[in-house]
């Protein structure tokens, strides 16, 4: 485990939307903004995506400096995706989608 956070926000993906990322960083600048003091990590699980995502990961990990990027190739469900996600931080509170 990784250091201590304030908040974990714990997201599996699988095969996004198109546009997905687009929104995605709209939403998180909004939470960073309205809880700025608030050690917030963000984790984002692909559990086994078909569809190649590296290229909005990459935009997103640049804006984001508290945001966490894992990813395994076969799909292990939502549950293994939030599990996974959240031993990666300690932290006080936890919130998964």
């Amino acid at each position: 485990m990784e250091e201590k956070a304030d908040l974990v926000i714990v997201l599996p993906i699988y095969n996004p939307f198109d546009g997905w990322s687009e929104n995605f960083n709209a939403h998180l600048k909004e939470i960073f903004q309205l809880f700025e003091k608030i050690n917030i990590e963000v984790i984002l699980v692909n559990d086994g995506s078909s569809i190649d995502i590296s290229k909005d990961i990459d935009n997103l990990l640049l804006s984001f400096p508290n945001l966490h990027y894992f990813s395994y190739d076969q799909n292990q469900g939502k549950g293994n995706a939030i599990r996974y996600g959240m031993n990666q931080f300690n932290a006080a509170f936890y919130v998964y989608s």
